[in-house]
């Protein structure tokens, strides 16, 4: 995928993200484009390390400086929170012309704004770190090993947190193996 399908395919998703209402933070946006490619297999190829809420890239965050500056994206400030994203005039246009890779990919897109959906931070930094230990593990590991390993990489989480979330994921693969039959 080019780097206008790539751009293309972010900004779309934050006009999905807004429209479910979410927050659409950069925490919001790594969770969901980690969700996307992990999950969904939609080939973004941003490299992602396990990092402080969970699994983050940071090639993302300089591309996402990127369309700030090209006027893909624009932030809206909120006094005492960070910024959330939204699309910008050059964004719209680039959805509009790109709108084949759109529509390409644009089942996953849906699944996983609803997977993000109105989700804080902290169920989002609990959910990603729950798949990311369940491909790190393999998917011969029960709830309870996965649940300790998250607990292990974050030890504030707590570990019936933790076990929820690695219920919850296992729910959403399931979930997204019968759609993908």
């Amino acid at each position: 995928m080019n780097r206008n399908d790539k751009a293309a395919v972010i900004i779309e998703l934050v006009k999905r993200l807004r429209d479910n209402g979410n927050w659409c933070g950069e925490t919001h946006l790594q969770k969901a484009i980690y969700f996307l490619q992990a999950l969904l297999l939609v080939p973004l190829d941003f490299e992602y390390i396990l990092y402080k809420h969970g699994p983050y890239s940071f090639e993302l965050t300089d591309e996402l400086s990127r369309f700030l500056f090209e006027g893909f994206l624009n932030i809206e400030p909120h006094h005492g929170y960070g910024p959330s994203f939204y699309p910008g005039t050059y964004g719209e246009i680039l959805i509009s012309r790109y709108s084949e890779t759109i529509n390409t990919y644009n089942s996953q897109l849906s699944h996983v704004s609803e997977i993000i959906g109105r989700k804080k931070v902290i169920e989002l930094e609990r959910l990603a770190t729950a798949y990311f230990v369940s491909l790190e593990m393999g998917d011969s590991r029960s709830r309870e090993e996965r649940a300790r390993r998250l607990v292990n990489l974050k030890p504030h989480i707590a570990y019936p947190d933790a076990f929820s979330a690695v219920e919850e994921i296992d729910s959403i693969r399931a979930q997204v193996t019968s759609v993908a039959e």
